[in-house]
């Protein structure tokens, strides 16, 4: 998704917008990829294939496409068209910030069709000549504020997996027809079900507890199901 349109959002320069959710993901148009929180998995899995990433941010993804560039959720009118819209393009055209190391704080995507919408909640309610936030914004920050806490912990969580060493580069080649030339998607690591395993009884319990080895079995389930991949 891109991020270089993003503002600081204040009151003095959106107090006028209206925020309504829409089914308009024009932005993710051209993503193949989208990172994806633990607590997805268990719903997404049925819709993409769950990778790993191999050295950027340690999150899950959801594979959209074996094209790059390209995401066919996404049509020509903008809308979504799947069972599953992962919550990384929901919260749009909302992000929550980190400013001085611990300050949070949401930027805004100011073009956005889902802040100028005619039948939408008002941001800023004024009172007195001042404007505050209303019920609708403080519930946007609350949403934003547990998906940040969740993206954490999720973090953490596929931390252990790569400091364990069950994640392993993978590859897919694809090939569109027999006339075709083949195309490969490399970069992700997926998980070994072989060094799984190889792990202590103490980890594997640990594990369970988490929920990992539940999380393990639909990752390894839904690329089994939709494509052959590759180790080295």
């Amino acid at each position: 998704m891109d991020t270089s349109n993003l503002t600081l959002l204040n009151a003095a320069e959106h107090h006028q917008l209206k925020y309504q959710q829409l089914n308009q993901y024009g932005f993710a148009a051209k993503e193949h990829a989208v990172p994806l929180l633990f607590k997805e998995i268990p719903k997404a899995c049925h819709s993409f294939p769950i990778l790993f990433s191999l050295d950027g941010p340690a999150l899950p993804y959801a594979l959209l496409s074996l094209e790059k560039d390209k995401n066919p959720h996404v049509q020509d009118d903008g809308s979504w068209q799947g069972k599953y819209i992962p919550l990384f393009y929901r919260r749009y055209p909302f992000k929550l910030a980190t400013q001085d190391g611990t300050k949070l704080s949401i930027l805004i995507a100011p073009d956005a069709p889902q802040l100028h919408a005619p039948d939408g909640e008002a941001l800023y309610i004024e009172e007195d000549g001042q404007y505050r936030p209303s019920k609708a914004l403080e519930e946007i920050k609350r949403g934003l504020s547990v998906y940040h806490e969740t993206l954490v912990a999720t973090k953490k969580l596929v931390t252990m997996l790569r400091d364990a060493g069950v994640l392993v580069a993978a590859s897919l080649t694809t090939q569109q027809t027999a006339a075709s030339e083949q195309q490969v998607l490399a970069g992700f690591a997926i998980v070994d079900p072989e060094k799984v395993n190889q792990l202590d009884s103490q980890t594997k319990t640990n594990w369970h507890k988490l929920g990992l080895n539940r999380i393990i079995g639909m990752h390894l389930n839904s690329i089994a199901d939709w494509m052959p991949v590759n180790k080295p």
